[in-house]
């Protein structure tokens, strides 16, 4: 209650201008050095917050795992989420594809539908911020492959 009450006598109170609220958008052009780490070249200061990398081998682990998913079906999910492993498999792969949706802002229409019509967008701010979304289910993905290469279900290989 009182972030709400405090939200009423903020300067947002109204809502950003709309080129405010999708300003600091992830361009599509950028997706790639946002999601791979920049090796050799680190990241400017004014460009810290469109990299949201969880590296090479995690993406591979995360690409991975949801595969095995996908070919092998509900079975493959379980382990140590245990039986419930599927939906929370999916709720993780939708965070982190919400997360990377979102980042997009102006370059994304749905996006700016939901930034001119959805109440509490008004209020926001740099879309790439929402590339924490895609860093926290990433990483949580990533983690079930690296679990699924202990239990002897991915190999490594060509």
């Amino acid at each position: 209650m009182p972030t709400l009450e405090l939200a009423r006598l903020s300067v947002r109170a109204g809502g950003l201008a709309f080129n405010e609220r999708v300003s600091f958008s992830l361009s599509p052009v950028y997706l790639a050095r946002a999601l791979l780490p920049g090796y050799g070249r680190p990241v400017e200061p004014e460009n810290i917050e469109y990299v949201a990398t969880v590296g090479v081998g995690g993406l591979l682990l995360a690409t991975g795992s949801l595969l095995l998913v996908v070919r092998r079906g509900i079975s493959a999910a379980n382990g140590i989420w245990g039986r419930s492993a599927q939906p929370a498999l999916r709720g993780v792969s939708l965070l982190a594809a919400l997360g990377l949706f979102l980042a997009l802002g102006l370059y994304n229409p749905a996006y700016l539908v939901l930034a001119r019509f959805v109440p509490g967008f008004a209020h926001f701010r740099v879309p790439a911020r929402w590339l924490a979304l895609w860093a926290f289910g990433g990483a949580m993905l990533a983690g079930v492959g690296i679990e699924r290469l202990a239990r002897g279900e991915m190999r490594l290989g060509w």
